[in-house]
């Protein structure tokens, strides 16, 4: 078997460990372009009206928002390594990543009418908005320097750190994934790429 047609069998088997079902990737990726956070992406009423008694304080509402949706990675949420939920979703599981969190918060605002922000890096999703605290995390996770995205305009990160991509990006791909995703995803990758040399043996 070519080099080539193995890495294609490599990236498909990796795709399909990865997304069992592809269609959640898919709407990921179209919710990346879209985030779920206007009023085509209601809350459930009966959630709303409790959200709604929030004050009109963006820090008051993040800090429920944090206490609301307990930190957790998209694969023992959702079964996979990168979901970009709605809010419903996020108030249904009541679990998620900083991009959870960020969706539910915008959510928020966004239905209060408070202003805000909405920005991606490409390791951290988060919301801005008037009289934000600033400390050590978002000096180095928030900071608009890092961005990639920021109100639906995409653009090249002004400051680049490849160690926290790193860091981040095993945390979620490979550290909080399942131990039989982790056995599957490397024992096909052995089977494509000695395929060769096990058939050369059994004609030997």
């Amino acid at each position: 078997m070519r080099l080539r047609r193995k890495i294609l069998l490599a990236l498909i088997w990796t795709l399909l460990v990865l997304y069992p079902n592809p269609l959640l990737l898919t709407e990921s990726v179209y919710r990346l372009f879209n985030p779920p956070v206007s009023s085509e992406h209601p809350l459930p009423v009966e959630k709303w009206e409790q959200m709604n008694r929030l004050p009109s304080n963006p820090r008051k509402i993040e800090e429920f928002v944090v206490g609301y949706v307990k930190y957790d990675y998209d694969f023992n949420v959702y079964g996979v390594p990168w979901y970009f939920p709605t809010p419903a979703e996020v108030v249904e599981k009541r679990k998620g990543d900083c991009k959870s969190r960020a969706i539910l918060l915008a959510a928020i605002l966004e239905e209060k009418g408070v202003p805000y922000s909405f920005h991606i890096s490409p390791v951290h999703f988060w919301v801005d908005y008037p009289g934000k605290e600033e400390n050590e995390f978002t000096k180095k996770y928030e900071n608009p320097k890092t961005a990639i995205y920021s109100d639906g305009r995409w653009k090249l990160p002004e400051l680049v750190d490849l160690k926290t991509y790193y860091d981040s990006w095993k945390a979620v791909l490979w550290d909080s994934m399942p131990a039989i995703r982790k056995v599957l995803l490397l024992g096909g990758w052995i089977l494509i790429f000695s395929w060769g040399r096990l058939r050369s043996m059994k004609r030997d």
